[in-house]
C-alpha cells in the first residue's frame, strides 16, 4: 500500500488466511440464565410457602388433646397462618402467569420445566380453595420475576 501497488495489495487480500469463529448468541444466553434464575426462585417461593402450610396442617393434629378454649386461640393463629401462605402460594403462581402474558413466554411449558409437584406432592388442592388474594401480592410476584427479565 506504501508503494501504491494496488494489485500486489489485492494479490495479499485474496490469499491471507480466512478464520471462522464461533459464539453462543449472547441474548439467548441471556435469557437462558434469565428463566434458569426466575424457575428457582419459583420453586424455593413454593416449597417455602407449601412447608408453612403443611406445618399448620401438622399442628392441627397435634393440638387434638388441648383444653377447647386453649385449642380455639391456637387453632385460630394456624388458619389465619395457613390461609396467609394459600393466598400468598396462589399469588405466586397468578403473578408467574402475568410473567409469562407479559414476556410472551408459555406459562403452561414453562411450568413444565420446574417439576414442583414432585417436591410438593399435593400442592394442586390449594388452588381449588376460596381464600382471598391481594392484587399486591401477584403484581409483586410478577414484579420480582420482571426483575429478572431485562429484554
Amino acid at each position: 500500500m506504501a508503494r501504491n501497488d494496488s494489485k500486489e495489495v489485492e494479490r495479499l487480500w485474496d490469499t491471507c488466511p480466512i478464520y471462522q469463529y464461533r459464539a453462543r448468541d449472547l441474548e439467548y444466553k441471556a435469557r437462558f440464565t434469565a428463566i434458569t434464575l426466575i424457575t428457582s426462585v419459583f420453586f424455593e417461593k413454593c416449597v417455602y410457602h407449601y412447608n408453612i402450610i403443611q406445618r399448620a396442617n401438622t399442628y392441627d393434629l397435634l393440638t387434638d388433646g388441648m383444653s377447647p378454649s386453649e385449642n380455639e386461640t391456637i387453632s385460630t393463629k394456624v388458619d389465619h397462618i395457613r390461609e396467609r401462605h394459600i393466598s400468598l402460594l396462589i399469588a405466586l403462581y397468578r403473578g408467574l402467569a402475568e410473567f409469562c402474558t407479559q414476556t410472551r413466554l408459555n406459562y403452561e411449558d414453562l411450568l413444565k420445566t420446574i417439576y414442583i409437584e414432585e417436591t410438593c406432592r399435593d400442592i394442586e388442592i390449594y388452588f381449588a380453595l376460596e381464600v382471598e388474594i391481594n392484587p399486591a401480592y401477584i403484581q409483586c410476584a410478577k414484579e420480582m420475576f420482571l426483575e429478572y427479565w431485562h429484554f
